[in-house]
């Protein structure tokens, strides 16, 4: 694995044709195309729980899909222990997430990523994003 900077973040290159921010993992072989969507679905519900934990003040345990008696206990360790940095910490799960179904569109699909990443970028530039 090298690293090699990239503006304002530093960018891991791994057996990936685009450039990346975290090392593959096992999934990438392992998983199917559906169970990492899957996976990432269920980054995006963990990420959600935590940003709510934080921002919302009468949060609810049905907010969070928690509804049931037996939920009460995780619950109340989501509420009292909401930061900053678990939403973070949620977040980069989810970017980590969707970084290894990236991989398996480039593997599995001949998708060129690096491209993809350089339309978005273009887009967002001409957007006036970046000023």
């Amino acid at each position: 694995m090298s690293k090699q900077s990239n503006n304002d973040f530093e960018v891991v290159e791994q057996d990936a044709n685009f450039k990346t921010l975290f090392p593959a993992t096992i999934f990438v072989e392992k998983n199917t195309m559906e169970q990492q969507y899957e996976h990432l679905k269920s980054e995006v519900k963990e990420f959600e729980r935590e940003w709510l934990a934080l921002t919302k003040d009468d949060l609810s345990p049905s907010d969070v899909g928690m509804s049931r008696i037996g939920f009460l206990p995780e619950f109340l360790e989501l509420v009292n222990n909401a930061s900053p940095e678990r939403v973070i910490e949620e977040l980069y799960d989810m970017m980590h997430s969707a970084e290894t179904l990236a991989r398996k569109f480039a593997k599995e699909k001949g998708v060129d990523v690096d491209k993809v990443q350089q339309r978005i970028v273009s887009k967002n530039n001409e957007r006036r994003y970046y000023e």
